[in-house]
């Protein structure tokens, strides 16, 4: 708890400049779950650092690979 107490003010540092741009991964996988629902997921990278990620079941039956990889990007794009 004492380690949780000193750290919470701090943040990483950049020294001001932005080391390249934001990244974006996603995949999804196709229909594996007893429902045949797929699973997105997606994450973030800031300067080689994880910022954001999220792992998610559709809410549709995708009745192909492309349209499950196609609702998987469109969840990481309003990320």
């Amino acid at each position: 708890m004492q380690y949780l107490q000193g750290i919470q003010t701090a943040a990483p540092i950049y020294n001001g400049e932005i080391t390249g741009p934001v990244r974006a991964y996603c995949d999804a996988d196709y229909g594996t779950d007893e429902d045949r629902k797929s699973i997105s997921d997606y994450f973030f990278l800031f300067a080689s650092a994880a910022i954001s990620w999220q792992a998610k079941k559709q809410i549709m039956v995708a009745e192909s690979t492309v349209k499950s990889e196609y609702a998987g990007l469109t969840h990481t794009a309003k990320g």
